[in-house]
């Protein structure tokens, strides 16, 4: 299963983006952009992806994504990560399958 995302991960971001594991079942993806909806529709189109695939004998799999800026939400990466972190787990506890981002147009 994490192949599986970890290949679409890479299908769904730009080349130049940098996408990793961060532990457990958590990953990161920095992006190059000062726009938020570029970062917000580059999500949404990895989360549907998840969703509408069917991996192995695993049935349908989602995934939750929280999304924060920087230099903007903070100066900090270890903040903006933090943030980001934060934006996930309000994710989670909204219903799952969705994604929370700082920036309020998107939100």
């Amino acid at each position: 299963m994490l192949q599986t995302l970890a290949r679409f991960m890479q299908d769904n971001f730009r080349e130049h983006d940098i996408c990793c594991r961060s532990g457990g079942e958590e990953f990161v993806v920095l992006m190059t952009t000062g726009e938020p909806s570029v970062a917000y529709k580059a999500a949404e189109r990895l989360r549907k992806t998840m969703q509408e695939s069917t991996i192995h004998d695993m049935g349908q799999i989602t995934i939750s994504i929280g999304i924060s800026f920087w230099p903007k939400d903070a100066q900090d990466v270890s903040e903006v990560l933090e943030i980001a972190d934060n934006k996930l787990y309000e994710a989670k506890h909204s219903g799952r399958n969705c994604t929370r981002s700082t920036a309020e147009q998107e939100s």
